[in-house]
């Protein structure tokens, strides 16, 4: 019944998100993380769609596992993973389904120009059983329209706002202004120019995200849900944080205080001071430090989280060794002064 369930899922996926269509040449890439019985599901799936599929395994240089290693943006500094077979093979497709943990793959050079190219792709990188397609992928085309829809919706939001405003009952008060870059928006279906990266989406989807105007941040703020420092856990005590003009200046608590500092000091990066992302999660199948964390949580209907560190992949400028998600429990979140989400709830 699950495996049945998981195929119908697929079928749904690639019909409405990826949107393929009777002929196409449909990749399905994958690597040695993902069971092998979930790649020959999705095999099946486009081929009862009457595409062409070919899936294509190889072993990544690393393994990334999103539960255990959340810090998946300093991935530029390893340079190219791919190997000649794998970026023919993703060049002679019309579209790709990603199925695996390797992250790198995600954020190398070669295959951001795959993207510019004109393919289209879906990427399963937080979803590696059965339960967790399962339990994060939709069932219905009308829950893919509704998630594409309120996704959106946010994305105006914040693209249109100029200055933002975090608070929370813990003590969380923090604004930044807007403007300066991009807005990212994660709705779920393929569209060109709108997605991830170019023609790509990265399911589970529901999140937008900016980078703050650079040295615009000032405020506090109290991290008390979840933080992607050595690995992306749940905290058990308040990480209180400084920020003045983008960057951090005091790391305040006990414990995971402790741990935090401990961290950024091993990497010995002065840039995982800078604060960035400003994200917004929509997705009411993600949970709060889910199987797939950091993106469960950050996707979480209600959720308001900042980063710490790198935000290249986000069109910001700044390089550091890792990305360091955070979440914080019940945030209210103002846009030019208007509430757009109070107390972990969505007002629109």
């Amino acid at each position: 019944m699950g495996q049945t369930i998981v195929f119908k899922k697929f079928i749904l996926i690639l019909e409405h998100c990826l949107k393929v269509s009777p002929g196409e040449e449909v990749l399905i890439l994958h690597d040695e993380t993902i069971d092998r019985h979930l790649v020959d599901l999705m095999t099946y799936a486009a081929a009862s769609l009457k595409t062409n599929p070919h899936a294509l395994g190889y072993v990544p240089r690393r393994r990334l596992i999103m539960k255990e290693f959340g810090l998946f943006a300093g991935a530029w500094r390893f340079g190219e993973p791919l190997s000649k077979t794998v970026i023919g093979a993703l060049k002679e497709a019309d579209s790709i389904v990603l199925i695996g943990s390797d992250l790198d793959l995600l954020f190398s050079e070669k295959f951001k120009s795959v993207l510019r190219e004109g393919r289209r792709v879906i990427g399963l990188p937080y979803l590696t059983t059965e339960e967790m397609f399962f339990r994060l992928l939709p069932d219905s085309d009308e829950e893919i329209t509704a998630l594409q829809t309120v996704t959106k919706k946010y994305f105006k939001l914040l693209n249109n706002a100029r200055r933002a405003r975090i608070t929370s009952e813990k003590g969380t008060d923090i604004e930044m202004e807007l403007g300066q870059y991009k807005t990212n928006c994660s709705s779920g279906v393929v569209e060109k120019g709108v997605g991830f990266v170019g023609g790509m989406e990265i399911l589970p989807a529901g999140q937008v995200t900016r980078v703050p105007n650079k040295n615009s941040a000032n405020g506090v703020v109290m991290i008390d849900r979840s933080i992607g420092a050595y690995n992306f856990s749940p905290l058990y005590e308040t990480i209180k944080i400084k920020v003045e003009n983008g960057f951090v200046t005091d790391i305040e608590g006990q414990i995971e205080a402790k741990r935090l500092r401990k961290f950024i000091a091993e990497l010995e990066d002065p840039n995982l001071f800078n604060l960035t992302e400003l994200g917004i999660g929509v997705n009411p199948r993600c949970k709060f430090t889910g199987e797939a964390a950091p993106a469960e949580d950050t996707h979480t209907q209600g959720c308001v989280s900042v980063a710490l560190g790198c935000d290249v992949h986000l069109g910001g400028e700044v390089k550091a060794k890792v990305h360091m998600d955070s979440t914080s429990w019940f945030p209210t979140l103002e846009l030019d002064g208007r509430v757009v989400l109070e107390k972990g709830r969505l007002l629109f």
